[in-house]
């Protein structure tokens, strides 16, 4: 059976562990959103006369769209009991929202 002592010190790596899988998670999924961002940007933004936009060019839009709107959103993973859980939580909603928001724009631009 476990010490507090040792369950404390067992929590506090997996802490540790979850944000370092976060800063290594923070550059693919950055990519990603930009890959997203630049795709749908050369989609519907380019048609109407203005330049395409490469993916850190996006990156960087959208890393100014999260400062703008960062007391909007809030955090809403406060369900969540472990800051494993919510690192978790942040990681798998960007992939699905970026899989969501690009498989809708793809579509919308087959019908244009």
């Amino acid at each position: 059976m476990r010490t507090g002592r040792e369950y404390e010190s067992a929590k506090a790596a997996w802490g540790v562990a979850a944000f370092l899988f976060f800063l290594i998670m923070l550059v693919p999924l950055g990519l990603l959103k930009g890959l997203c961002v630049s795709v749908i940007w050369a989609w519907f933004v380019v048609p109407l006369g203005v330049p395409a936009i490469g993916v850190l060019h996006a990156w960087g839009l959208v890393v100014l769209w999260g400062l703008i709107t960062a007391d909007v959103k809030r955090h809403t993973y406060d369900e969540c009991e472990t800051g494993a859980a919510k690192i978790m939580a942040a990681v798998l909603g960007s992939l699905i929202t970026c899989g969501l928001v690009t498989g809708i724009a793809a579509l919308i631009h087959c019908f244009m």
